[in-house]
C-alpha cells in the first residue's frame, strides 16, 4: 500500500580530502573523509491482513554515515631496462549510526529466519544481530557453567533475545600489483574485508548431522568443554541467580565426554541451539585474481593486417590468505545488497574459481 504523502529521501553529505604526488608521480597518497545524514528513509511496515495488504511504504527514521577512504599509489621500482612495478593499496571504513526510527518503533526489523534477527535500533549501527533462540547459562563472571553431574555445558531452558554483532564489516581493502617487462604483464590483486559477524542456517544444519569439521575433535576419544563447574545444592542442582545466569565454582572443567553429546547442547533439533555457536566471522583475505599477458613485438606483425596482438592467461577466486567462515564462502554474504539477506547465511553457493586464456587483436 502506497501512501499518497510519501516524501523522497534527503540525504546531506559533506567531504573533504587532498591527493599528494611526489618524487615526480613515483608514490601518490588520495585522502578522503565523508560525513552523510539520510533522513525520510522509505521504508516498509507490515499492517494488519485484514486490509488485504501485507505492508505499507512509510518515510522513517534518519541514518548517519562517515568515514575515512585512503589510496596509496605508487612506482616502487622503474629501470632502464623497461622493467617496473606499479602498486596500489586503498582503505576504507565506514561507521554509521541509527539516529532515529518510525516514531512509536525501537527496532525495525531488516531481516530474520531461524534462530536470529538483523535488526535496525536508535544509538546502535545499522545490521545488528539479534540472537532469538537459547544461550549458556553463565555466571557473574561471564564464563560458562559445566554441570558437574554430567559435564556438559548448560543450555538455558528458554529463548532469549541476544546481541551477537553486526553484519557489516570494519573495514575493507585491495592491494594490486602490476609487472611489466617488454610486453609481459603479470597482475596480482588480493582482496581485503575484516570484521562483521553473519548467522550461519548451514553451519546450523552440518552440527545437527555432524558434518562440518568443527565436530570433529573428541570423535575419537573424550571431549571436554571449555568452561567452569557451576555449584550445585544439595539435592544436585544448579543454583540460579535468574533464568541466564547461576552460581560457579571458578574450577576449569575437566570432565570428559562423548563429542555428540556435546554437540547435541549446542544443537539439539533445528528449533533448539545455542545461537551464539553458529555465528561467523566474515574476515577474509583473498587472492582475488592474477593474470599474465604478452604483447606481441610489432614488427612480428609488420607483414600481417593485425597491428596488435596480445595473449594471456588469467585465474579469478583462486585462494583465500585467511577465511574465518566454516564451510561456505564469506563473499556469499559480503555479496549480498538487499536488507532482507544482511547477516544471514543460508545454503549459500560457494566462490566459482574462474581459469582461463584470452587472445586480444587490435586491426
Amino acid at each position: 500500500m502506497v501512501d499518497p504523502n510519501i516524501k523522497n529521501e534527503l540525504t546531506t553529505s559533506y567531504e573533504g580530502g587532498f591527493d599528494l604526488n611526489l618524487f615526480n608521480n613515483r608514490l601518490a597518497l588520495n585522502f578522503t573523509y565523508y560525513h552523510a545524514s539520510t533522513k525520510n528513509q522509505i521504508l516498509s511496515v507490515a499492517i494488519p491482513t485484514s486490509t488485504t495488504f501485507s505492508s505499507r511504504r512509510i518515510n522513517a527514521g534518519e541514518i548517519q554515515n562517515k568515514g575515512v577512504e585512503i589510496m596509496l599509489s605508487g612506482t616502487p621500482v622503474r629501470t632502464s631496462s623497461g622493467f617496473a612495478w606499479e602498486s596500489t593499496f586503498n582503505f576504507s571504513r565506514n561507521r554509521n549510526m541509527v539516529v532515529s526510527l518510525v516514531e512509536g518503533s525501537d527496532t525495525y526489523v531488516l531481516a530474520q529466519d531461524r534462530g536470529v534477527s538483523v535488526v535496525a535500533e536508535p544509538g546502535k549501527p545499522f545490521g545488528q544481530i539479534k540472537g532469538v533462540k537459547m544461550v549458556w547459562i553463565r555466571d557473574a563472571e561471564g564464563n560458562r557453567l559445566i554441570d558437574p553431574n554430567t559435564g556438559l555445558p548448560i543450555r538455558s531452558s528458554q529463548v532469549k533475545i541476544h546481541d551477537l554483532g553486526n553484519a557489516l564489516p570494519d573495514w575493507l581493502g585491495g592491494f594490486a600489483n602490476t609487472f611489466t617487462w617488454k610486453g609481459f604483464r603479470l597482475y596480482a590483486l588480493i582482496d581485503i574485508s575484516q570484521g562483521g559477524k553473519v548467522f550461519s542456517q548451514s553451519v546450523r544444519e552440518e552440527v545437527l548431522y555432524g558434518t562440518t569439521k568443527k565436530t570433529l575433535p573428541g570423535r575419537e576419544g573424550d571431549y571436554v568443554a571449555d568452561g567452569v563447574l557451576a555449584q550445585v545444592d544439595a539435592s544436585g542442582n544448579l543454583i540460579y541467580t535468574d533464568d541466564f545466569t547461576a552460581l560457579g565454582t571458578g574450577v576449569k572443567n575437566t570432565i570428559p565426554v562423548r563429542a555428540q553429546d556435546y554437540w547435541n547442547e549446542v544443537a539439539l533439533d533445528k528449533e533448539t541451539f545455542v545461537s551464539a555457536e553458529l555465528l561467523n566471522d566474515l574476515s577474509y583475505i583473498a587472492m582475488r585474481e592474477i593474470s599474465l599477458s604478452w604483447t606481441l613485438p610489432g614488427k612480428w606483425l609488420e607483414k600481417t593486417f593485425v597491428r596488435q596482438a596480445t595473449v594471456g592467461a588469467y585465474g579469478r577466486n583462486l585462494f583465500y590468505f585467511q577465511r574465518k567462515t566454516d564451510g561456505f564462502s564469506p563473499e556469499a554474504c559480503s555479496f549480498n545488497v538487499h536488507n532482507s539477506s544482511l547477516g544471514i547465511e543460508s545454503t549459500s553457493l560457494p566462490m566459482m574459481r574462474t581459469i582461463g586464456v584470452n587472445i586480444s587483436l587490435g586491426f
